[in-house]
């Protein structure tokens, strides 16, 4: 069960790539080569996986996200009034910061679909939008084994929206930039107001030695 979860380098090959990152795929295939490469292991995506599944994240993300769109979408202009909206969460993914070694930074990529139907200027449009949230978050380590999550305050630049489908009146506004920049600047000001909650800040620190302990009860 553990070797799910942590992988000594002689363990890894070009292979476990999407496992263990790029960086230590190259520091296991040195290591099988008979180049000279510190002992040390990798920590896989199936522990982060298993984290999200174990202690239920996954769903508290997704209820963030709901929560964090609705608001976006109660805080638009007087001129656009939301008559209905539907997001749908299409994926989560975590990608490391190699740039940043040797500190340990990644990136938490969620992409999801939003249905918008609004009134604008009295006119009932209907906007099908992908949205790409890119929050950094860097993870800083106390002894024995403790782990905190510490993501950075978005902009702008981290989220993207882009219309999908072909709706003319839609198209039109799109071009003109009237929709995607309001939805962009709300979406911004909830996903910080969230990072800054205390409950979320106090669900950012991870106690490794426990949670490997609950995983190995509850196998």
């Amino acid at each position: 069960m553990t070797e799910m979860y942590i992988l000594p380098f002689d363990r890894i090959t070009a292979k476990d790539h999407d496992r263990v990152g790029g960086k230590c795929a190259s520091l296991g295939e040195m290591t099988h080569h008979g180049v000279a490469v510190p002992p040390g292991f990798a920590i896989t995506t199936d522990a982060y996986t298993e984290m999200l599944a174990h202690q239920g994240l996954r769903g508290e993300i997704e209820a963030l996200l709901e929560s964090t769109i609705a608001g976006s979408m109660r805080k638009l202009p007087a001129d656009m009034m939301v008559i209905s909206y539907v997001f749908k969460l299409v994926d989560i993914s975590v990608d490391p910061l190699l740039s940043h070694l040797p500190k340990i930074a990644f990136v938490l990529s969620v992409r999801g679909d939003l249905q918008l139907d609004v009134e604008l200027f009295g006119i009932d449009l209907k906007f099908a939008l992908a949205v790409n949230i890119q929050v950094q978050i860097d993870v800083e380590t106390y002894a024995p084994v403790m782990l905190r999550l510490v993501p950075h305050p978005v902009s702008g630049h981290s989220i993207r929206i882009d219309l999908v489908g072909e709706n003319l009146p839609s198209d039109v506004l799109d071009k003109l930039n009237l929709v995607k920049p309001v939805v962009r600047d709300q979406i911004v000001k909830e996903v910080n107001a969230r990072i800054n909650d205390p409950a979320v800040q106090t669900a950012a620190n991870i106690d490794v030695l426990a949670l490997v302990a609950q995983v190995k009860m509850s196998g």
